[in-house]
């Protein structure tokens, strides 16, 4: 049994056009398949005037179904990158007497991969000085799957569902190596190192206009951080380490405590930029401004980019 269907993103996803017209190996609880883009219109190039085309629909045998969908537009031209609006999943289910329950099984998997899979980009979020990924619980999107049945143009419906809309305006577009490491650890299951989860957090307080708990999550992400490269990259023994993770319990302590080891920081104001502001938020109960906590955002995600060694886990 085959079934293939789409997901798509309501604001759309910047993509490089290196990453258009390519099909990915993705995996699926047990079940195999690929994840496919849309391309752009042949001869692309050629006219400025091609930019006003939309996308075609992925390169796949499902294609009664891909004329009737809005795929996406380029938005640069001659480079052809575009906001896609829909990628296509195809998998291949090779069990017979597939039950319902593995039916129901299956829905949920596949509910949880394009969760995992739209959180994930969020690692490769390069516009920090306007975070871009933000969801929404009470707004839902849909997925829509089918089944092939019989020959390769006739499909009916296997499920629908909803899933927490996720708003993504990442200005500069993704590159094609960055969109392959995000299918890759989504199939593995992975997700955001705990540091990107905090800034993701972070992120989205920061334009839920909360910015008391906007910026102690950046501060608590920076400060993991920091002690993880601390405890990856100090070489002493695990008592000494745990002995001065101890006594340098702070942001200041453990920036300090770094220069120990072979990592360095981005010249930024930390004191004035995320240290004050944060233990206001604590000890004061201040409410810092929208300027204060954005502010402590950029600095916060310049920071861990520099220290951390992978984006996932």
């Amino acid at each position: 049994m085959e079934i293939f269907g789409y997901f798509k993103f309501k604001e759309g996803l910047n993509l490089c056009s290196d990453c258009l017209n390519k099909e990915y190996d993705i995996e699926i609880s047990k079940y195999k398949g690929k994840l496919l883009t849309p391309l752009l219109i042949e001869n692309f190039k050629t006219d400025k005037d091609n930019i006003r085309e939309e996308l075609l629909p992925p390169k796949s045998k499902f294609n009664v179904l891909d004329k009737k969908l809005n795929w996406g537009m380029p938005y640069s031209w001659p480079e052809g990158d575009s906001n896609v609006s829909r990628l296509l999943i195809e998998l291949n289910i090779k069990e017979f007497n597939f039950s319902s329950k593995s039916k129901l099984k299956l829905e949920g998997e596949i509910e949880n991969w394009i969760n995992r899979f739209r959180i994930n980009l969020f690692a490769y979020d390069y516009n920090i000085d306007t975070p871009a990924l933000m969801e929404k619980k009470s707004t839902n999107d849909i997925f829509e799957f089918f089944e092939l049945t019989g020959n390769d143009n006739v499909h009916k419906k296997y499920f629908e569902g909803t899933i927490p809309l996720v708003t993504i305006n990442i200005s500069d577009a993704i590159k094609e190596c960055d969109l392959r490491n995000v299918i890759n650890a989504t199939s593995l299951n992975k997700k955001l190192v705990f540091e990107y989860q905090l800034l993701k957090d972070a992120n989205n307080e920061l334009m839920l206009e909360n910015y008391r708990k906007s910026i102690l999550d950046s501060a608590t992400a920076l400060e993991v951080s920091l002690t993880n490269a601390i405890i990856r990259d100090l070489e002493i023994n695990e008592t000494l380490l745990f002995h001065f993770l101890k006594k340098y319990n702070g942001l200041k302590q453990k920036r300090e405590l770094l220069k120990l080891t072979k990592n360095t920081l981005p010249k930024l104001d930390y004191e004035k930029g995320i240290d004050k502001p944060r233990n206001e938020a604590i000890h004061s109960g201040k409410v810092p401004t929208k300027t204060e906590a954005r502010n402590a955002y950029i600095i916060a995600k310049k920071a861990i980019d520099y220290l951390i060694t992978g984006k996932f886990e």
